[in-house]
Formats: structure tokens, sequence, C-alpha cells
């Protein structure tokens, strides 16, 4: 896939922007015997490479699974997501689904030559036998009929990697009328392999890569060879993927899936990505937008209820480009597990309710604000377990009527936040309730938090995202649910530094455990740690023990605290009214003195011992009698 990368910009200058079209015609038309429309402008060259270089990204799919899509978009420049065309699932459409409920559209808002593709990872071999399906249908436009056109992306090495893509276009298309492509009514000869150095496609046999894996598949649309652009408004269904032929598809893209993957990845100082906003633009409400590592300078609106969550640690950045990074315009949308800076307003809350800002990186965005909440949009809203740092403002609300609940978050400085608060951290303004603060930065990537009703038992498995187990008991909701919050500091809280003098004991780990919606109660809290950092801190690992902070000023001992040596998990129970935001340590006493061994003489060694301290003793007493002579 390196010469892809590399031969792009040579293909861009070669061309002087098209790898096909009418620049070519002359190239194009000794193949149009074959394909009357493929696409290959520069910017399908452009989304199609892109998905190559990410697609490895995804990882295995195992089979009979339904795998999450990737929506990409480009326009002519690359820049993406594109102004003009749009891609995405629609439910319940005029036209009625294929199958399912939903399909995928893609229409454009004037002629363009932007391009449009979903795509998905997979992870099988191509053979003879091997069956893909896919239905297209003709809405309107121009030029674009639907089949359009499919990728399927190989590794022909072993090596993991894409490093060979072919394409075909269909023919197909009728308007107001589904049509089913398949792969062996393409036929053998009628491909074409996607290689950016090359003036023009190349044919291909499909028959050349049997026994090569297939990484992925993807759909597109739009971009023709007319520079002047086309209209598009196509529907794409019901793509199966039947690997060994025995009538049982293996992989299905029908209908959303409910989770929708962006991905960026670098190779030889190239960065590709998806779309953060080619993702929302193409969800259904209630969707979740998973976003890998990664660094995206977009000005990322929401407008429709969404979970845009962190599937590692990616990060917004705004340094070229400024702006608000996060604006959002819907109620019922999460924003969790990002690192947001650089931007002139890091996130604004513009309109909306049960909006919940959760769980990231704010920092360094000057000019503005942090969080910023505009008039109206306060009530209902929050912004909880963020590390709010750096920013000319930490959180403004411009909604004089409601406060904003800025409750649990740190602010850069264990006395909290300033402004109207009492310390020295990033201000806060009016109408921000931001007591109680944490008393040490979080450690990002380690937030996670579930909401139980009375129907669910209150527990929690946080052990992947920050080592602890919860289980409440004998606890009543105040109302009909309530959440539990798990997070490890990445530094020692304020707090700590009297842990050794309340305790006698030495800290190996803090974490945060905070628990709302209950009344009385206890929680179960179980901690993970690993052998190597028992060792590091120098504690004795059977003396690991359970410890939790309240107010106002001392560390406990949790009720019933042990440890499991062989599970490597130390518990304890701390009643619940406790948990509201204040940390809980596990740590250890170092281990006992090793005693000095002392030396065992058989009977016989013994009496060899006094027969040598005999003579020594004797040898003194002649040595003192001659010395008084």
């Amino acid at each position: 896939m390196e010469k892809v990368e590399k031969d792009i910009n040579r293909a861009i200058q070669h061309n002087r922007g098209y790898v096909g079209g009418n620049r070519l015609d002359s190239g194009i038309n000794g193949l149009n015997k074959i394909s009357k429309r493929f696409s290959f402008v520069l910017v399908a060259i452009l989304v199609v490479s892109a998905f190559a270089v990410l697609l490895p990204m995804a990882g295995t799919v195992e089979a009979q699974t339904l795998p999450n899509p990737t929506f990409i978009t480009r326009d002519n420049t690359g820049a993406s997501p594109a102004t003009n065309i749009s891609i995405g699932w629609e439910r319940n459409p005029g036209i009625v689904a294929k199958s399912g409920t939903d399909a995928i559209h893609v229409t454009t808002a004037a002629p363009t030559t932007d391009y449009a593709m979903v795509g998905i990872p997979t992870d099988f071999t191509l053979t003879a036998d091997t069956e893909i399906n896919y239905w297209g249908y003709t809405a309107g436009g121009s030029d674009v009929n639907a089949p359009d056109e499919i990728f399927l992306f190989l590794d022909t090495t072993g090596d993991g990697e894409v490093d060979a893509i072919l394409g075909a276009t269909s023919p197909l298309g009728t308007v107001d009328a589904w049509v089913r492509w398949t792969l062996a009514g393409q036929g053998v000869a009628n491909w074409y392999t996607v290689d950016p150095a090359e003036p023009v496609p190349v044919q291909a046999n499909i028959s050349d890569f049997y026994g090569d894996k297939v990484l992925g598949i993807a759909l597109g649309a739009g971009s023709p060879t007319s520079p002047t652009g086309v209209l598009a408004n196509v529907y794409l269904d019901n793509l199966t993927i039947d690997a060994n032929g025995d009538g049982t598809p293996e992989y299905t893209l029908d209908d959303d899936t409910g989770t929708i993957e962006v991905l960026s990845r670098t190779i030889n100082d190239v960065t590709y990505t998806t779309s953060i906003q080619d993702a929302i633009n193409a969800a259904l409400p209630g969707d979740t937008i998973l976003v890998h590592d990664g660094t995206y300078s977009e000005n990322v609106v929401v407008n429709k209820s969404l979970t845009v969550q962190a599937a590692s640690s990616p990060v917004l950045d705004g340094a070229m480009i400024g702006g608000i990074g996060v604006k959002v315009e819907a109620s019922n949308v999460n924003l969790t597990g990002f690192t947001i800076q650089n931007y002139e307003t890091g996130v604004e809350i513009e309109s909306g309710t049960n909006v919940s800002i959760i769980g990231n990186d704010v920092l360094t965005n000057g000019v503005d604000t942090g969080i910023l909440v505009k008039e109206g949009a306060a009530a209902g809203n929050e912004a909880h377990f963020n590390n709010i740092v750096g920013n000319d403002i930490g959180v403004k609300n411009e909604d004089h009527n409601d406060t904003f609940d800025a409750e649990n978050n740190w602010w850069g400085d264990a006395s909290g936040p300033s402004g109207l608060g009492p310390g020295s951290g990033d201000a806060v303004s009016d109408n921000v309730d931001f007591r109680p603060w944490l008393l040490a930065p979080i450690e990002m990537g380690t937030v996670s938090s579930t909401t139980v009703s009375g129907s669910d038992p209150p527990n929690f498995d946080a052990s992947a995202e920050a080592d602890t187990e919860v289980d409440i008991s004998n606890a009543t909701y105040y109302g009909t649910e309530g959440t539990i919050t798990v997070f490890r500091y990445s530094e020692e809280p304020d707090t700590a530094t009297t842990f050794v003098g309340d305790t006698g004991q030495n800290p190996l780990k803090f974490i945060d455990v905070h628990v709302s919606g209950f009344t009385g109660g206890t929680a179960h809290i179980v901690v993970h740690y690993i052998d190597s950092e028992v060792e590091a801190v120098g504690l004795d690992e059977n003396s690991l023990r359970i410890y939790y902070w309240e107010e106002p000023d001392t560390w406990h001992e949790a009720n019933n605290s042990g440890v499991d040596t062989a599970a490597n998990t130390v518990y304890g129970d701390i009643p619940v009214s406790a948990l509201t935001g204040t940390p809980v340590g596990a740590g250890g006493s170092p281990p006992p003195p090793v005693p000095v061994p002392v030396p065992e003489f058989s009977p016989i060694g013994l009496l060899a011992l006094v027969g040598i301290m005999s003579i020594v003793l004797a040898v003194a007493t002649l040595k003192k009698i001659n010395n008084n002579k």
C-alpha cells in the first residue's frame, strides 16, 4: 500500500488533477466496451486509497457478523467531508428498502465531482465460489445509476496490508427500480486495478486474485468522468458476502448496526483519516460514533441524538482551523473520551437537553472558552469527570435562567476553579455548579460509566478501563435509575498527602468511584493489580487493603477489606453515601524485614566448634599470663 500512497502526488502532477475522465478520453475510450462510466477521477482514487490504508485498522471481522461500516466523502481537493455530496443511513425510505428497514442514501446538493463511499472490513479468501451481491435503486439525478461501483481491497502478500485494489462498475442501473449486482454476473474479466500511478484504469481478471485475502469491500457513488459534475440520488442496500459459496453469507451490510467507525492512520508521515462529521451525517438518531486513535482537524456539529465516543485516545485539534471544536445542536448527546484542544471554543452547547460531556481533556482553548453554554441551553445538561485545563475560561454559562451542572471536574489545581470559584484553576462564570471538584487529573481513557434501573443488578465491571469492579447491595433508588462512574487518577490526589498518616500504609493506586441515584446500601469494591505494580512501590502483597477518603479530612479502611493474591485483587465494602466524588485508594505496608539466618550445626560440627573455641580461649589465657610476667 505504500506504493499507492507515494504515487498519489505523482498522479496529481502528471494528470493535472485527473487520473481518468475527459482529459484522458483517448485512454478511457479503449476500455469503454467493458465500462461505459468508470469514475476514475482523482477524488475517487483518493477515497479508495484512504480506505485501503485504513481498513487494516478495523481488525479481523469474524464470520456471521454484521460489521460496523465506515463512511467517507471527498471533494476534488481531497477535503473531507465533501460539501456537495452526502451518504448515510435512511430509515424507512420513501422508495421502500430492498431488505429490512434501512438503506444507504447517496445524494448531491448540486452538480459535483465529489465522491462518496461506504465500506466494511472483512477477512476471507477470494475463490471462484465466492459470491457477492448488493442492490441499487436510482431515484433521480443524472449519469449516476445504482448499482454503481464496488471495490475489493486485497492482501496478496499475506502481510495483513492492502496491496491491491480491484474495482468494477455496473451498467445495470435503472431509474425507479431496485437492481441487483452479483459477482457472478460481473464476469471474470470486467474488472480494473486501481493505482494512482496509472493514468488510466488497467483491465484485470478477478481470477488472478483467487487465493488472496479480501480485507474489505466498499461501495462507491458519484464523481463521473465529466469534469462539470453530476447530480446523484441513489440508494444502496443489502450487501451480502458468501465467501465460500455455500449459500450462507458470512458478512451482511443491510440495516444500521447502531455503530459507525471513524478511522485514522499515519504511514510514511502521511495521515489518512475518515471524518467524524461524515459519520455523524451518515448516522441515525441513537447511533454511536466510535472514533479511533488519531488527530482530527475538524469543526464537528452534532445535530442529532448520538453518542460520540472515543475508541481509544483521539484528539480533536483546532490549531490550524480555530472555531468551535464540537457544537451540540440536539438533545440526548453524549461526548466522551476526547482530547479537544487549540480551538477558540472547545465545546459549545447551542441547544438541546440531556447533553453529557464526560471524560474529556478540554485543553488550551483560547479566545473564548473550554465549554460554552449558550442562552437557554443549561437546563438538563452536564459536564463531569473532565480535565478542563489551560483555557481562557474553563466553563462559561450564558444562560442566566438556569445553572449548568459542572460537578466533579479537574480544573488544573486542587484548590478548584478560579473566576467565581475559590481556587486558582480554570475560571468559571456565573450559574456554574462546580462543587465538588476533583483533587487530581483523570487518566484519559479510564472513565467508564453505566446507568442501572430497578430491573438491573446494580453492579459494574470497569476492570478493563479502570481496574475496578463495583457491586452495590441493600440500596434503593431515589427515582427509577442510578449511575456508577469509575476512573483512575493520573496523579496522586491532593488528599494522598495524609494517606500514610491516616492509614499507616503506603499507597498502591488511586481511583474514583462515584455513585448517584441511590440511598443507603454498600458498595463492594474490587481493585485489580499486577505484580509489577506492587513490586514497583515495594509493598507486601498480603498487606493490601482498600481505603476511602471521607470528608472532612480522613482516610478510612473499608469494611471487610482483604486481598486475593491468586486473583490479584484487593477488595472492601464502602458505604454508598461516601462515594460522591472522593478518592478510593489501595495500599499496604512494606514487606517485613528478612531475618538473618542462624547457622545450624550437626553434633560433630558443634563439638568441633567447642574444641576450636577452647583452643582460642587457652591461647588467649596463656598470652595473658606471659604478658604479666
